[in-house]
């Protein structure tokens, strides 16, 4: 049995880590920061952490030039805390350790959703890896199979098969969808609120009591650590605000947060940019040009702020 299935475990490995290891010159998407955070090149001094309304909207440039620190976004797309706080034990594990975070928060970022956004994301490096199968297995996904055995989660994935090939061979041209985890958007502004396709009133933000306790264990590992943590609240558009039925718990649960580790809170909630479509594509997110703005205007607020004093910026 030995002598028959250990060619084949042998095999099955290789080709898995030949798969795997093409997958990742990918810049699509959220390829790059995972890419950059498992070489251990991210090395900033200053990392903005947050949802998509992290890494579409703060210019880690912006910050870096004002700040005179190097600052990297890992902003990942519709994820809430819960595997923000992933990147960040795999951030500490293979880069140094930032002095200090800019969290962004949003209605997201207490809640947890059911399933793997984008869970091709993780194909090239969950094999054998702890800390990917401790945060992602309580999603709707992925089987223990896929973590343990090699070649079984790419059973069916010919679009990612067929991309590691492309890789392989040079035939595909992959030019980089983020600048340090940096993207955004061109786009006109979309209301959804008078074009009809809302089908509820309201929202009401679903609290997750465990994501709520991990955030209280990230921050005060980070006050252990020594690592300075700022809350930003990024502007959204003043309708998408009132959209929000229970608005004023996620304040409530940010300021006491904030109030019991003594970190600075930047609520831009009701900056002008909050009033004025020209700078949003949608009511959470800002295009390039509101980006830009806001950017600046953060970046000026922090140099000003007793924060960034402390932190000898």
């Amino acid at each position: 049995m030995f002598v028959f299935f250990a060619p084949i475990a042998i095999l099955s490995y290789s080709l898995d880590v030949m798969i795997s290891n093409n997958l990742r010159k990918s810049n699509a998407g959220e390829n790059s920061d995972w890419r950059d955070i498992y070489d251990g090149t991210i090395n900033s001094d200053i990392l903005i952490y947050g949802s998509s309304r992290a890494w579409q909207i703060i210019h880690p440039q912006t910050i870096s030039d004002s700040l005179h620190q190097n600052t990297y976004n890992l902003g990942i797309q519709a994820h809430n805390f819960w595997l923000q706080y992933l990147r960040h034990r795999l951030l500490l594990k293979y880069n140094k350790k930032p002095k200090v975070i800019i969290q962004s928060l949003d209605f997201l970022t207490f809640q947890k959703r059911p399933d793997l956004y984008d869970p091709g994301q993780f194909l090239p490096y969950m094999l054998f890896d702890t800390l990917i199968t401790k945060y992602t297995t309580n999603y709707k996904g992925y089987t223990w199979f896929d973590y343990t055995v090699p070649l079984v989660r790419y059973y069916g994935q010919m679009l990612f098969l067929h991309r590691a090939f492309s890789l392989y061979t040079h035939k595909i041209p992959d030019p980089p969808d983020r600048i340090k985890g940096y993207m955004a958007y061109d786009m006109p502004f979309t209301n959804v609120f008078t074009d009809g396709k809302l089908k509820i009133k309201s929202y009401h933000i679903q609290f997750d009591t465990a994501t709520i306790r991990l955030f209280d264990k990230y921050l005060l590992e980070c006050r252990e650590n020594k690592i300075k943590m700022i809350f930003v609240y990024t502007p959204e558009y003043i309708a998408g605000q009132r959209f929000v039925a229970n608005r004023d718990q996620l304040f409530e649960l940010i300021h006491r947060f904030s109030k019991i580790y003594n970190i600075p809170f930047y609520d831009y909630s009701n900056d002008t940019i909050c009033y004025k479509t020209a700078y949003f594509y949608n009511s959470e997110h800002l295009n390039k040009a509101g980006s830009l703005l806001f950017s600046k205007k953060f970046a000026h607020d922090l140099k000003l702020g007793d924060m960034a004093a402390r932190s000898g910026f």
